[in-house]
């Protein structure tokens, strides 16, 4: 058999559950683990001596050894042997006082687990679905896809209900195509891969959370410093204009008391409001033109408060 892997690739996914108070606001969110979804595996085969048949026998035994992969791939990067217990290739048991390694499913590992459990394995095609398909009791979703890839012409493999093993519920299911071998190695939830609830994905999880914390208080203490920062120049501008206003006052109406008593008041609160305002305008982001005149508005009343109702002296 000539085989020639092509572009084929995957993905990792932490799987989250928000956890929602009366199905709309998320309070908190859980991470139950890793979802592994190799979504395009790519390949130029043929037999050597020209037998279709062993080709398509051929596709379907690389289909089941990627399955296994998806199981044992997630198993290799997250799991810590040294930390648990787990049964080595000769049947012995490592590390017999720490509790269980973490497992992945496949759809594989899904029906090989189904089988022990003494479940039923169909093998549903357009000859046997109508008696097959009443005997399952798989969710709505999955009954659905099964009963379209039959309607296709595909070849589907599946156990008689869910599973619920290492973290994982659910169904694992097999979508081949009869003609050529190859096809979709499936659980329920996971795409086309493999599942693995496991502490160290909590533990990422968490670990994104807290990062995602600290970038939030980082901006919010960027933002305020800014504002502070903002807000101090706008009072140093405002001390600087004061001054320069109190100097032309002092030099214009020095011998006079034409601005003396409460107008004296009311002229400085809106020359300070003025000076203000054209500050924020300078140093703060954009601001509309409605604002500034509210803004003032606002200033003129509290002049008038500040001089008339309740004068200071």
């Amino acid at each position: 058999m000539i085989d020639r892997p092509g572009l084929s690739y995957g993905l990792f996914h932490l799987h989250a559950q928000p956890i929602k108070l009366y199905g709309t606001l998320t309070t908190r969110v859980d991470f139950k683990g890793l979802n592994l979804d190799i979504g395009h595996l790519r390949a130029l085969r043929w037999s050597k001596v020209n037998d279709p048949p062993a080709w398509v026998a051929y596709n379907r035994m690389r289909g089941q050894q990627a399955s296994a992969l998806e199981h044992a791939t997630p198993e290799q990067f997250w799991v810590d042997r040294n930390q648990c217990r787990y049964t080595d290739e000769n049947g012995q048991t490592v590390n017999p006082n720490l509790p269980d390694c973490p497992q992945a499913v496949s759809a594989v590992k899904a029906l090989a687990i189904a089988a022990r459990q003494g479940q039923k394995i169909y093998t549903i095609t357009a000859k046997n679905a109508a008696v097959a398909l009443p005997q399952l009791s798989v969710s709505r979703s999955v009954a659905a896809e099964i009963r379209n890839a039959v309607a296709a012409g595909k070849e589907v493999t599946v156990h008689e209900k869910a599973i619920n093993a290492y973290g994982f519920s659910g169904v694992g299911y097999i979508i081949v195509d009869p003609d050529t071998g190859s096809g979709a190695y499936l659980i329920e939830g996971g795409g086309s891969g493999g599942s693995l609830a496991t502490k160290i994905g909590l533990a990422l999880g968490y670990t994104l959370a807290i990062l995602g914390l600290l970038i939030m208080i980082t901006t919010i203490a960027y933002s305020i410093s800014l504002v502070i920062i903002e807000y101090l120049a706008i009072q140093a501008t405002t001390i600087a204009a004061s001054n320069i206003i109190a100097a032309m006052s002092t030099l214009f109406f020095s011998s006079t008391e034409t601005l003396s008593g409460p107008w004296a008041t009311f002229f400085r609160d809106i020359a300070l409001a003025t000076i203000a305002t054209m500050a924020s305008v300078l140093v703060l982001p954009p601001i509309t033109a409605p604002a500034v005149i509210v803004g003032l508005v606002l200033a003129i009343l509290a002049a008038i408060i500040d001089a008339f109702v309740y004068p200071s002296r």
